[in-house]
Formats: structure tokens, sequence, C-alpha cells
């Protein structure tokens, strides 16, 4: 059984400065062990200086969830991300950074 998820929103951190804006994102599981989803999203801005620094955390809006994933090692290349993570995602209940919060 497959799993794909898409998004529109999400972010590359280093701590709590942002490395790189995310917008359309997409995840699909991966037919291996230990569990690896492949992750490819746009690249709507980036800090040099804060994508060079480690470890990245990757963190996707799902819904009004967020998922995270740390450490990662994109790939980041002509406004285009990939990256394959491993494992399960950590889940932060209710955190997505939503801009139609109180409309």
């Amino acid at each position: 059984m497959g799993v794909h998820v898409e998004g529109y929103r999400g972010e590359l951190r280093v701590g709590y400065q942002v490395a790189a804006e995310l917008g359309k994102w997409k995840l699909d599981l991966e037919p291996t062990l230990p569990r690896r989803y492949a992750v490819a999203a746009d690249v709507l801005a980036t800090s040099d200086y804060w994508l060079s620094e480690r470890p990245l955390m990757l963190r996707l809006d799902v819904g009004a969830d967020v998922w995270t994933w740390q450490p990662v090692e994109p790939v980041v290349d002509g406004g285009k991300l990939t990256v394959a993570v491993t494992g399960v995602p950590a889940i932060m209940v209710g955190q997505a950074l939503r801009e139609d919060v109180g409309a």
C-alpha cells in the first residue's frame, strides 16, 4: 500500500532560523526498509548561510499539523528541493503556520 501526501507550505530550519521557505510539496513512501519517504518541493526563498549550517530540519505543514524530520540532507537545485527522509516523522498537532487562522 502506497502513501502519497501533498501540501502547500514547508520549511528547512536550523533551530528557529529558516534556511529555506518551501511552497508546494509532495511526499511519497518508497518500498524500502527501513521506511523511507521521497520529498520534492518548490523552493520560494533561501538563506545561503543557514542552508549551509547543520543540522537541518524539514518541516511540512500537513493540514493543521506539522510533520518534521531531523537531520536531513536535502538537495536544492534551480528552485526545487529533493530529500529522502527515514523513519516516522515527529508530529506537532495543530501547529501549522496557517494564514487563514482567525479569518
